[in-house]
Parts: structure tokens; C-alpha cells; sequence
């Protein structure tokens, strides 16, 4: 058995500080709310420049619509059965 180490690799995490909201006001004059969380952090190998270890990391996004204007609203084709939600997940490298 080898003693390399094999990547990548998921590791776990805890959240020691949060900031990662939001408030934007669009060009149409809706105001949207944007909650990003990390989902996932996988280790990639080291930098082969630096030698430092390199990460993945796996964002969430949620979207909450805060406040819309009036004539952007139109009438649903069917009753709502629940509220939206979006979710889109993005990944980066962190060095």
C-alpha cells in the first residue's frame, strides 16, 4: 500500500464565521435576498508551484424574492401549489 495520499477528497467542515448574505436591488426595482453556503470542500493535491494544498469548494445558493414591484406581477396560469426556490451550485478553487 502507498503512503501518497490520493486526491481529490472530500473533507468535512464546520462554519466558524458566516457572512455570506446579500440584499440586491435590481434594475427592475425588485429587491432579492442571496444566502450562499458551502456545501462541499474537496482537497485537489498541492500546488506544484507553491506546494500549498488546493481546495474545491462547492457553493449553494438560495434566493429569496424581498419585495417586487406591482406591475412586474402577473397572473399565475395555475394556483401556486408551494413556494420557489432556486438553488445553483458553483465550484472554486481556493490556493
Amino acid at each position: 500500500m502507498s503512503s501518497e495520499e490520493e486526491f481529490p477528497k472530500v473533507l468535512g467542515f464546520e462554519v466558524l464565521k458566516g457572512c455570506g448574505e446579500f440584499e440586491l436591488k435590481l434594475e427592475d426595482g425588485s429587491v432579492i435576498r442571496v444566502l450562499v453556503e458551502p456545501s462541499a470542500v474537496t482537497r485537489m493535491g498541492n500546488d506544484p508551484s507553491t506546494g500549498a494544498p488546493a481546495y474545491a469548494v462547492t457553493l449553494g445558493a438560495l434566493m429569496v424574492l424581498r419585495k417586487v414591484p406591482q406591475e412586474l406581477i402577473k397572473k399565475p396560469a395555475k394556483p401556486p401549489t408551494g413556494g420557489a426556490v432556486y438553488r445553483r451550485a458553483r465550484s472554486f478553487l481556493i490556493y
